[in-house]
């Protein structure tokens, strides 16, 4: 073991790191340095962008391998080597949460033409029309000009169709 990974290893101990978080920090700063052929405390800013893009592009790391592989970094150049301005070269990659799936008209038909026992088709109706219907599309158009101030906690607006819905008036609301 080189001096610099006990030094790590030390560091993450006296923290008190669980031995999962130190096997994958060490794992991931030696992974840092053997792609590049060289001791990590010789590497800069430079090679660690070329070496998240690499994780990104070539090897197409998922976003929890990225942002451990951001955490080991940093926590090895601002407390193994003491280079906190290293930390500013080492963004942290932004999670995307992904859009949920949309059923089609004809795939929502298809699944209630499905079920034929009538309970769970009307469970699965209720569920749908709840979760898409109209009233959470009204609620959704309560916009900040159709609430009167003075109006009660719930106050009741007309909308496009002439239904009431429910709106939370402007002064419970945070803008």
């Amino acid at each position: 073991m080189t001096a610099l990974r006990e030094k790590m290893l030390a560091d993450l101990q006296l923290r008190n790191y669980s031995q999962q978080t130190i096997d994958a920090y060490l794992r991931q700063v030696a992974a840092f340095a053997r792609h590049f052929g060289k001791s990590p405390d010789r590497l800069g800013p430079s090679q660690v962008r070329d070496y998240q893009l690499f994780l990104l592009r070539q090897k197409r790391a998922s976003w929890p391998a990225l942002v451990q592989t951001v955490a080991a970094l940093r926590f090895f150049y601002r407390v193994t080597l003491g280079r906190k301005w290293m930390v500013d070269y080492i963004p942290h990659p932004r999670y995307v949460k992904p859009l949920p799936t949309m059923l089609s008209q004809a795939e929502v038909q298809a699944l209630l033409r499905v079920k034929q026992n009538l309970k769970h088709r009307a469970l699965l109706t209720t569920i749908y029309a709840a979760r898409h219907g109209s009233q959470r599309s009204a609620t959704r158009a309560c916009a900040r000009r159709s609430i009167c101030r003075h109006s009660p906690p719930y106050a009741s607006i007309h909308g496009s169709s002439g239904w009431e819905s429910g709106c939370a008036s402007a002064g419970r609301m945070r803008w």
